[in-house]
């Protein structure tokens, strides 16, 4: 007979409410801290099931990080990043804020629970953790955090994107675009810099350019010297914008207006495609664009469905509109992304469908219903990368 409590082993509670059997495993119930789960034949407990109390959620980022096994990773904003294993269904132990006292466990390593971002750096193997308080570097056992400098322009705390170059972080964060050596602060560039506004939502870069998004405009900076060298800043009709680089030219998609076009090398505008010019009637109200798998070709989502666009020429090349057979669902397509020769896109509030379109032979695929693989049905999808 083995005697397990509070004090001898990782059982939550020493007034179990219940407990069941199934497969060699024993799941405690407990009244505060969820269901125990205990393998039988091994002695040794597993991460306990419990509630986040988190419902509602406005925005969850997500990011898949590892690969043998795949480990879902999904940031709840007021109580941590919940894991789940992909190869087993096993719902891990969460990654959650540091105590303030008391050795914290190896999974309370966050240094808030309000968390804005996941993002892997595939070269480094790690996944960066945005939050309210600072950033962390995870490998999967331990975490590392994200320095601040001395002075205060480079002490950010909310951090609310990341993108890559190799082994350098540059990050969007509360005080303007910052950039690391692995998670050693280096710099930040901010309004006093040439920034259209102090916090920085998003990041994205091309060979030579660091793209900072604010409320007010982008960014350009140079990566090099690090220098802020020019903004692109949208008038008040627009409350949005969307950004695809195709060799020197920037493509913004302006809800309301159409694509803006900017020549990068030349440092000047293009004349910008409408629903008078280019666009179909309804594409003026954009909601997304994506390079496609052909070079110098472009895709417009808006509230007409698609147009793929030759960008040398500035002819439409094939449209898909909602009637289409090949458009899924009735409303207007979101975080359009291509992996190979497939176009995939969400109806953000409309379903919880992910849709496909095959763009080589023009066909359509099947839909992936996200919501049935978390058990979740109606509800709405956030993000997709």
């Amino acid at each position: 007979i083995t005697n397990l409590n509070t004090g001898n082993s990782d059982l939550d509670s020493d007034s179990p409410t219940g407990i069941a059997i199934h497969n060699g495993i024993a799941y405690i119930g407990t009244a505060e801290d969820g269901l125990n789960r205990y393998i039988i034949a091994n002695g040794t407990f597993l991460g306990s099931w419990v509630s986040t109390g988190i419902n509602d959620v406005d925005f969850a980022p997500i990011a898949i990080y590892g690969t043998n096994p795949e480990i879902l990773h999904m940031g709840l904003p007021g109580y941590g990043v919940a894991r789940k294993d992909l190869s087993t269904g096993e719902i891990l132990i969460p990654l959650t804020v540091t105590p303030d006292r008391g050795t914290p466990s190896s999974t309370e390593v966050l240094p808030s629970n309000q968390v804005f971002s996941l993002e892997e750096n595939s070269a480094q193997g790690t996944l960066f953790i945005g939050t309210g308080n600072g950033a962390i570097e995870w490998n999967g056992n331990s975490a590392t955090s994200l320095s601040r400098g001395g002075s205060w322009n480079l002490q950010p705390s909310q951090h609310f994107d990341f993108i890559f170059d190799g082994t350098t972080t540059y990050s969007a964060t509360n005080i303007g675009v910052c950039y690391y050596s692995q998670t050693t602060i280096q710099d930040c560039v901010n309004v006093q810099d040439g920034m259209p506004n102090w916090g920085v939502s998003s990041v994205g870069m091309n060979s030579t350019t660091i793209f900072g998004g604010t409320n007010n405009g982008v960014g350009l900076i140079d990566k090099s010297s690090f220098t802020v060298t020019g903004t692109w800043e949208a008038g008040e009709e627009t409350d949005n914008s969307l950004v695809e680089v195709i060799g020197n030219i920037a493509y913004i998609g302006l809800t309301g207006i159409g694509v803006a076009r900017y020549d990068i090398s030349a440092n000047s505008w293009l004349s910008t495609w409408t629903d008078n010019n280019v666009l179909d009637n309804g594409n003026e109200d954009v909601t997304g664009i994506v390079a496609d798998i052909r070079n110098d070709h472009i895709w417009i989502g808006g509230g007409d469905g698609f147009q793929l666009i030759n960008v040398t020429t500035g002819n439409e090349v094939y449209d898909i509109e909602k009637s289409n057979s090949l458009y899924s669902g009735n409303a207007d397509p979101y975080d359009m992304v291509i992996y190979g020769d497939t176009l995939y896109y969400h109806q953000q509030y409309n379903s919880d469908s992910v849709y496909r379109i095959d763009i080589v032979n023009f066909t359509s695929k099947s839909p992936l219903d996200a919501g049935q693989q978390l058990s979740e049905n109606g509800g709405d999808v956030y993000g997709l990368e």
